[in-house]
């Protein structure tokens, strides 16, 4: 029996070594596996962005008790379009941030055209205190471009509305169509027809802090 202790005693030992061994074996693969997955998997793909897209939820809404519709008062209606000038512009980048003055706009409109001329000379006096959306309505980029070539004024952004949507959007029903939005996101005036350059900055003048 003397004999038969130690032998006994050294196989605990050695089967205690071997379950020790298989559990770190286990617990390294696992490991190696965990850290594998999260190197390879692929990041979100960033949903399409299409020409035109509406959402009311991009960024905070600022003004609590307002609701999103196309009147004064209202949350100005989201959406994202083309900058002429490469990249996209969402009006809710602005939101909570800087006023902004959105009209819509052809180029076969003599209003229009001359408040273009109007908008680029007013923004040039106050810089980039607010921000100017020209949304043109589905003309050809070729349009576009050359009145955005003529643009001295650094707040201004020429967006491309290829489905000609904004328009309905925000109850238009014919150009030119201007809307002078708070810094809040919430819609101060709206107007249809020409405006002045100097109606145009006693507009801007209610808006801008």
């Amino acid at each position: 029996m003397s004999g038969h202790g130690p032998s006994t005693g050294l196989k605990l030992i050695i089967a205690a070594v071997v379950v020790i061994a298989i559990l770190g074996a286990a617990f390294w693969a696992g490991s190696k596996a965990l850290k594998k997955t999260a190197t390879t998997s692929p990041s979100p793909s960033s949903p399409t962005q299409t020409q035109f897209t509406v959402s009311n939820n991009v960024s905070p809404i600022v003004n609590q008790t307002a609701t999103v519709g196309n009147r004064p008062g209202n949350i100005a209606p989201d959406f994202r379009l083309e900058n002429i000038k490469g990249g996209a512009v969402a009006l809710s980048d602005y939101r909570g941030f800087k006023p902004v003055v959105l009209t819509i706009w052809k180029s076969d409109c003599t209003a229009c055209t001359d408040m273009l001329s109007s908008f680029d000379r007013v923004q040039g006096r106050y810089g980039e205190r607010y921000f100017t959306l020209l949304v043109n309505r589905a003309e050809a980029r070729n349009i576009v471009q050359q009145y955005a070539d003529r643009t001295t004024a650094t707040g201004l952004r020429y967006l491309l509305d290829a489905s000609d949507a904004i328009i309905h959007l925000f109850g238009a029903s014919d150009v030119p169509y201007t809307v002078f939005i708070k810094s809040d996101g919430t819609i101060a005036q709206v107007y249809q027809g020409s405006l002045s350059e100097q109606q145009i900055e006693d507009s801007i003048k209610t808006i801008v802090q």
